[in-house]
């Protein structure tokens, strides 16, 4: 009688195990979610000529024109949760140099979206 009773205790202590989920695989974290939705919430809907630059909740933002049709593309410059590059909407973009620069003294960028930044000047 004692058997049956450890293979019920033992199958329901698994049950209850995998029903506290996972924390994460390291690309999403509590706060990501906020992230995201405040980059969802950046105005999209008119162009952009050149960088501009806002704060919203604590974070630090870019704005440049999208290579192509420039539409805005937003850039989180101090992102807390992984992953540590945030843009909205996907497209590509140039920098010149001297945008760089500003960038990195008016919002002090974490270093993951400065070399994602540098990955985009422009070639003189």
């Amino acid at each position: 009688m004692k058997a049956p009773w450890h293979s019920l205790l033992l199958v329901l202590a698994c049950a209850l195990a995998s029903c506290t989920g996972r924390p994460g695989d390291g690309r999403e974290g509590g706060s990501d979610k906020a992230e995201w939705s405040i980059l969802q919430s950046m105005d999209q809907s008119s162009p952009i000529h050149d960088v501009e630059f806002t704060e919203t909740d604590g974070y630090h933002f870019i704005c440049v024109p999208r290579d192509g049709d420039q539409k805005r593309v937003w850039i989180m410059m101090d992102p807390k949760s992984p992953p540590f590059y945030k843009q909205m909407p996907s497209g590509n973009y140039w920098l010149t140099e001297d945008q760089i620069e500003i960038i990195w003294k008016k919002t002090n960028p974490i270093s993951t979206v400065f070399e994602a930044l540098k990955s985009h000047r422009k070639a003189k």
